[in-house]
């Protein structure tokens, strides 16, 4: 009995939770993208929205010791993507979108905020910034961005740009049509640290209408063939890349809404999704790192979800912690100051995990570990023995 009671102990101290505060009240429209701030403990939030927390907040705000708050005037228009920026960038959080102005201030779909307001990133682009990310491709660290545009701080750079902190600059020859709508900065089986980015073109064999590309640091290379859909999400996981979005197919094979690159080829996994994927994040609930998917869909791999799955590299299954009677659109994980693994989450939807929210939850996950803290319950007790 004491053995099975010790076992249920260790069980249900790495059991995930939903925490409703940041949904309570939440936002009144969609927010596309999130970015962490370790240093001042502030999660960034952009998107569609008009109000956060109940209050006014244009589009940016920033949810920190437990409340909203707004990011000065915000932006004109949608912000679809944000990304924390290190010391050697200035710091702060990079947003792109389809925004003139910030806080006031003249900038052209992209901006800094540095903690204080926003300023403009030079002239910057004459379309869409999509899809955000920092990579050092051997020159230092910088600002890449992704989008429908042809022009970053009046130099041509077609649909992907580099911000070195001081000036923009084109990454290779770009692409000439369709849009880059993700970038992804990591190391894929083992390759070393590279930039990828999926876009709406097709492959470097010519087949598909999306297709994912390498940055070497001197020539965009092709990853793998075409896919036959939009590409919304990319991530790495266990070392493979995976992609996700409204695609059927990858390379010819079936690829229901996600596929995953294990350096040779692209393959669909699990059966797939039944509708369309739009953000992927890795998070430990406490069983381990797992690559979450979010989206529209209602199965994974055959099983029922809700709007949610989690693969462990071999299958998917629900998140324990129920999910979302709507769409989830975007999707973040971080560790707060405390250690703690969490998994935001935020879409059209108004019921999480039980709880009743307006558009946005998070999952608490597993915690930082105590020296000898076998059970996971934050100290060093019987459990551990």
């Amino acid at each position: 009995m004491l053995f099975v009671l010790l076992g249920a102990q260790r069980a249900n101290s790495q059991m995930a939770s939903v925490d409703a505060a940041i949904g309570s009240p939440g936002v009144d429209g969609l927010i596309d993208a999130f970015a962490w701030r370790a240093d001042e403990g502030a999660l960034y939030a952009v998107g569609a929205f008009t109000s956060a927390g109940g209050a006014a907040a244009s589009r940016a705000a920033r949810w920190v010791h437990g409340a909203w708050e707004a990011l000065n005037a915000g932006l004109n228009n949608r912000g679809l993507a944000a990304v924390a920026l290190p010391a050697s960038l200035g710091g702060g959080v990079a947003v792109a979108g389809a925004f003139t102005t910030a806080g006031n201030v003249l900038a052209q779909r992209v901006a800094l905020w540095d903690g204080a307001g926003f300023t403009a990133l030079g002239a910057g682009l004459n379309g869409l910034g999509l899809a955000v990310a920092v990579h050092d491709d051997g020159s230092g660290p910088a600002l890449y961005v992704g989008g429908t545009f042809t022009m970053a701080g009046g130099v041509a750079a077609a649909r992907v740009a580099r911000w070195d902190g001081q000036r923009w600059s084109a990454v290779g020859q770009g692409f000439a049509v369709g849009a880059v709508r993700a970038l992804c900065a990591a190391s894929v089986m083992g390759s070393g640290a590279a930039l990828y980015a999926a876009v709406d073109a097709p492959a470097a064999d010519g087949s598909g209408v999306a297709s994912v590309w390498r940055w070497t640091g001197s020539q965009w290379e092709g990853v793998g063939g075409g896919f036959d859909g939009a590409i919304f999400d990319m991530a790495v996981f266990q070392g493979e890349l995976y992609a996700c979005g409204a695609f059927s197919t990858a390379e010819g094979k079936s690829a229901l809404r996600i596929a995953r690159f294990d350096g040779v080829s692209w393959s669909g996994l699990g059966g797939g999704l039944n509708a369309a994927a739009q953000r992927m994040a890795l998070f430990d609930d406490g069983q381990g790192e797992r690559l979450i998917v979010a989206g529209d869909f209602l199965q994974a791999g055959g099983m029922a979800v809700e709007r949610l799955a989690a693969w462990d590299g071999a299958v998917f299954a629900p998140l324990s912690v129920g999910g979302a009677d709507g769409s989830v659109q975007s999707l973040f994980s971080y560790v707060d100051a405390s250690g703690t693994h969490r998994l935001v989450v935020a879409g059209e939807f108004f019921h999480f995990g039980g709880e009743v929210v307006q558009r946005a939850a998070e999952v608490v996950g597993a915690a930082a570990r105590v020296p000898g803290d076998v059970d996971g319950d934050g100290v060093v007790g019987p459990g551990d023995l």
